[in-house]
């Protein structure tokens, strides 16, 4: 159990009936004691150290000096839609890389605030790492350096990383998705539309017209029942020069009453905020 787990545990369970024992090891310096006010403190010097994304030595041997910065942060709108991202980051995942890959492509770097944030997102999707290598600047690839969990980044090579952005998969044609959307035994709408949009970079109008026009409006097709999330997963994977066209065609159908597509529309519509403030000079 870790530090943080135990501090949580006494504060669940009261601290009279589980009193606050940290590791030997614990990052100096944590307080411990029997009272609530120790526990507080402690709560409040562990907080820290986690926002702080690093855990201190347990030798006084000091850390060597980060390095000056040279890559100009991004905007403060800019950051403002990352940091909605961030709020529910497995529903906007195809935006984040997005947010990623246009500010790595400005040689602009994240607001050290969100780094932390980032790097952990990072650890648990490993294709972000060299994203976020390539947007952490001179000072987020030293940060990334002292945390054991987050030095794959540091280590990232910055050229796959490039490469990597300026790669882009064959599009997705309406032979393809006609095939994808009939589903077959013992795969749900949901999975086959998922297959489809899996690990490629759709260049996908054709297929939102598809479905606008011919399944989601038929009573009496198995797509018409897909999922909210395969459909905002195909929605932001719309290529940036068709966004607006297929968020006017989405707002047309949802108007007639077709369910469903209000989180679609409402992801569309942030997602064309989101790109015209990255695209200002």
């Amino acid at each position: 159990m870790t530090d943080w787990q135990m501090l949580v545990t006494s504060a669940l369970l009261g601290i009279e009936r589980r009193p606050l024992q940290l590791s030997p090891d614990a990052p100096l310096p944590v307080p411990t004691g029997d009272d609530a006010q120790t526990l507080l403190r402690a709560a409040a010097v562990l907080a820290v150290q986690r926002r702080a994304g690093y855990a201190p030595p347990h030798d006084d041997a000091p850390l060597p000096p980060a390095p000056e910065e040279t890559q100009p942060c991004c905007s403060r709108r800019a950051a403002h839609y990352l940091a909605e991202l961030l709020s529910d980051p497995y529903r906007h995942y195809p935006m984040l890389v997005e947010w990623l890959e246009r500010v790595a492509v400005k040689r602009q770097r994240l607001p050290y605030a969100l780094l932390p944030v980032i790097f952990d997102h990072a650890t648990r999707w490993k294709q972000l790492g060299p994203l976020a290598a390539l947007v952490g600047g001179e000072r987020g690839l030293w940060l990334a350096a002292q945390n054991p969990g987050w030095r794959h980044i540091a280590g990232a090579d910055l050229n796959d990383a490039w490469h990597a952005i300026r790669s882009k998969p064959a599009p997705v044609h309406r032979d393809e998705a006609l095939k994808a959307v009939q589903v077959e035994a013992g795969r749900t709408p949901e999975q086959a539309l998922q297959q489809l949009l899996a690990g490629r970079r759709v260049e996908a109008a054709e297929v939102v017209d598809l479905l606008l026009d011919h399944l989601l409006p038929n009573p009496g097709s198995k797509i018409a029942y897909v999922s909210g999330y395969s459909l905002s997963l195909l929605a932001m994977s719309v290529s940036p020069d068709e966004l607006n066209r297929v968020t006017a065609r989405v707002r047309q159908t949802h108007a007639t009453g077709i369910g469903g597509l209000e989180p679609v529309l409402r992801l569309l519509e942030l997602r064309a905020e989101m790109l015209r403030e990255l695209d200002r000079d």
